[in-house]
């Protein structure tokens, strides 16, 4: 499991689904911040579960073998079982990955100590269906001294920034702020 932190939404974003595409065939994504059509031209693989919480809760629709179904970031018990019937659903399915993007919308409901909670069950879960996890959550909250009890849900935290001359570059964190050099991540 790791979280993915940067300096600005395009740098998140690129980055997650980046990596999302390169990780996993079909998997899970849950966006507080990009509705699903966004998601879904991004986002390759035919299997992939959506949980849509930018719109109204408790719709769901499925097209092109994407499963989408909604749920509020103000509700994180039907979030929490939306997530959870979604592992469910690719429990059998290798290289399945969970994407969440992001952290940033669940703070502006929930204190970093309810959402350290909900983390706790969530990455709890994927790691007994042997599931790998993309989370992103923004640098200014992950450089918060509160956030540190969501950071220790996660086995590394990966820092993102794009430099003055364009390069995406990277640092692995850890979970301690363990330093690092910053290193280009597009050829």
């Amino acid at each position: 499991m790791f979280l993915l932190t940067g300096d600005g939404n395009e740098v998140e974003y690129d980055a997650f689904v980046r990596l999302f595409n390169s990780l996993s065939q079909d998997g899970i994504v849950v966006s507080t911040k990009y509705p699903a059509s966004t998601l879904s031209e991004d986002i390759s693989g035919g299997g992939l579960t959506i949980v849509d919480c930018t719109r109204a809760d408790g719709v769901s629709v499925a097209s092109d073998g994407q499963a989408v179904t909604t749920a509020s970031c103000g509700n994180l018990t039907r979030l929490g079982m939306r997530i959870s019937d979604a592992i469910e659903r690719h429990a059998e399915t290798e290289k399945t990955v969970l994407g969440f993007h992001s952290l940033s919308q669940l703070l502006a409901f929930h204190s970093p100590d309810v959402i350290g909670q909900f983390l706790q069950v969530v990455v709890g879960q994927l790691r007994n269906h042997e599931m790998g996890g993309i989370f992103m959550s923004p640098r200014q909250a992950n450089d918060a001294p509160e956030f540190a009890i969501v950071r220790t849900h996660f086995d590394y935290v990966v820092g993102l920034h794009r430099a003055e001359t364009g390069l995406m570059k990277a640092k692995v964190e850890g979970k301690a702020d363990t330093g690092g050099e910053w290193r280009s991540i597009e050829s």
